[in-house]
């Protein structure tokens, strides 16, 4: 058997605020960093979009309530932001205490997805999420995204217990790789030195023996578009029309009716996103593809769950493991060629936004949503020798190898 595997780093921060390591992303999937609008959160960056099809639904409550009282004009679109910005803080802050006053197990659920989306210290204070999740346990066909996030809350504080919270998740959801591998990354980062890899080789194994990849992100995301659109959002006036198209990049030609709910689906983004550096170093070809190693067959099992993923994270880092862990032959030239429609998918995403793009993400998950927006364009499948731009990413498609230089 090789030898103990470690975590790369034993600080992680699962959760994404205004801007995801990108960088974490270019390096794990050999790419420049994805225009996934995960990576941005309307108060901060904008969300990359592009004129489309602007329609999409729009929820009962949202933008439908009276014209805004006129006020004074602002003295710049950033300062219209800004007003914009507090005008929503002040209206979700007033829908949580609407749903803590109602109490039903569904606005718990809601209070832990819409909490963490203000700037807020007790709105964002882990223990009213745990709570919130806590009293969410029994939300009709959400056990799973509740025993999730309440896991992925709890390691991210010192306050609670994981590996409790990790066993819940365990027995609710046993069938979904990324669950041990949840646990794997935590054990990663709690492991001494002194001890060796077997329990991250044992949850690896178990890993491989789930039938599919969830990291729940669609999950999170479409949830928290619903909750979001429950809510009362303000109307918008002129300047904050303005600012909205601004940061959204949306022409004049999107009617101003489709800009309220382009809002509410950029903000319901996902605010954390597991961690994958302990299952990375695991699985690292130049070790796990030594003689008699142990960690190659779970890795390959795994890596190849994680490539049939529906985001866009796990689908980079399980193609791009998989054509380095894939001997020559039939297999190998498969999975670079999945690699390349990978990167085909990432490369287009920044040319076809649209709102409704944007809200079809949010409902069925990046991958589905971007795939069936190329077909519905007739850019299905990438052009015969196509290749993306970055060197790193076109040797591994070329050849299976990473440049000599890398």
């Amino acid at each position: 058997m090789s030898g103990p595997i470690r975590a790369r780093s034993t600080k992680r921060r699962q959760r994404l605020g205004p801007l995801w390591s990108a960088a974490m992303f270019a390096t794990l999937c050999a790419c420049s960093p994805s225009p996934t609008d995960r990576a941005a959160t309307p108060a901060k960056v904008a969300a990359p979009m592009t004129d489309g099809d602007h329609s999409m639904p729009i929820g009962e409550g949202g933008f439908t309530g009276e014209p805004a009282l006129p006020r004074p004009p602002a003295s710049t679109k950033t300062a219209a932001m800004t007003r914009l910005s507090e005008d929503i803080s002040a209206a979700l802050q007033a829908h949580l205490r609407m749903l803590t006053a109602r109490g039903q197990p569904r606005d718990h659920l809601d209070i832990a997805l819409l909490a963490p989306l203000l700037n807020h210290d007790v709105a964002t204070d882990p223990s009213l999420r745990r709570d919130s999740l806590a009293l969410a346990r029994e939300v009709p066909n959400q056990r799973a995204l509740v025993a999730w996030l309440e896991a992925m809350t709890c390691i991210d504080s010192n306050e609670c217990d994981w590996r409790a919270a990790l066993a819940r998740l365990q027995e609710v959801e046993p069938d979904n790789a990324a669950v041990w591998l949840l646990a794997l990354e935590q054990e990663a980062t709690a492991q001494s030195p002194a001890r060796n890899g077997e329990p991250q080789l044992a949850l690896l194994s178990r890993a491989a023996q789930a039938s599919r990849y969830n990291d729940h992100l669609a999950d999170t995301s479409r949830e928290t578009l619903r909750a979001l659109q429950a809510a009362r959002w303000p109307p918008l006036d002129r300047d904050s029309e303005a600012a909205v198209r601004g940061m959204l990049h949306l022409s004049d030609s999107v009617p101003a009716s489709a800009l309220g709910p382009a809002l509410v689906a950029t903000y319901a983004t996902a605010m954390e996103i597991p961690p994958y550096s302990a299952t990375d170093g695991a699985c690292e070809p130049d070790t796990v593809l030594l003689p008699g190693s142990d960690w190659l067959a779970p890795c390959r099992t795994v890596m190849s769950l994680m490539a049939d993923g529906d985001s866009l994270i796990a689908q980079a880092l399980g193609t791009t493991r998989m054509v380095r862990l894939s001997p020559e032959g039939p297999e190998a030239t498969h999975w670079r060629e999945r690699l390349r429609q990978s990167h085909w998918l990432r490369a287009q995403w920044s040319g076809i936004g649209s709102p409704a793009l944007t809200h079809a993400i949010r409902e069925h998950g990046e991958v589905p949503a971007l795939r069936a927006e190329l077909e519905r364009r007739g850019l299905g499948m990438p052009p015969p020798g196509w290749l993306p731009k970055q060197p790193r990413a076109r040797s591994l498609i070329l050849t299976g190898r990473l440049p000599p230089d890398s």
